[in-house]
């Protein structure tokens, strides 16, 4: 397989846009300043693009000591990674997502990154925890009815029936079906709140 066989292969899923991109890259050959820059983000797939300048100044003399400008940069924008954890979006971030959940569950476990290892002969428990519920919401249910439920009300007398067909850019999608009493939600609200606290003991 020669050079050319290769590149045309790894062209081959791009969109005109993109290669049109690329061949601009390849014309002013910019491609290596543009392979340092994705390199530096660890060549995420959806990189944010930052474009602006700062300055480093001495708070006692006003001297400026250093500056910065987007425009300086390879591509004319400062890039840096999304952070998106999901595969789907961004394999690069995914990845280091991955990493640094299981470095900080090996830590918790065994010790280490400022953890003492004494941790490693604390008692070890899995618990799943869910959440105070807020009761049902509206949902676009793929085209069918959102809560068909006849004329079944609730201990307050309110319909517990929705028999809209909500599509996804419907406002009321993903708000409480029925809107829970003030005193009850405010529980809810306030539980989930200081659920943080119920971690405070465990951490070192």
């Amino acid at each position: 397989m020669t050079s050319g066989q290769r590149l045309d292969g790894a062209l081959a899923g791009l969109t005109e846009h993109s290669l049109e991109a690329v061949q601009e890259l390849l014309s002013r050959r910019h491609l290596e300043d543009f392979a340092q820059a994705a390199s530096r983000v660890g060549f995420c797939q959806r990189p944010i693009r930052l474009a602006g300048h700062s300055s480093s100044v001495d708070k006692t003399t006003g001297e400026v000591l250093s500056t910065f400008s987007s425009d300086e940069a390879p591509t004319g924008v400062l890039l840096t990674r999304c952070g998106n954890r999901r595969e789907s979006v961004c394999t690069s971030c995914s990845r280091v997502y991955a990493r640094d959940t299981f470095e900080l569950i090996r830590c918790g476990l065994e010790g280490g990154k400022g953890v003492p290892g004494a941790v490693a002969e604390n008692p070890l428990v899995f618990v799943t925890v869910t959440a105070p519920s807020f009761g049902a919401v509206h949902s676009t249910r793929g085209g069918r009815m959102c809560h068909p439920r006849g004329r079944e009300t609730c201990e307050h007398g309110r319909s517990l029936s929705c028999t809209a067909r909500h599509d996804k850019d419907d406002d009321v999608v993903g708000l409480a079906h029925l809107p829970r009493p003030a005193t009850t939600t405010s529980a809810t609200s306030c539980g989930s709140s200081h659920a943080p606290e119920l971690w405070r003991p465990s951490r070192p």
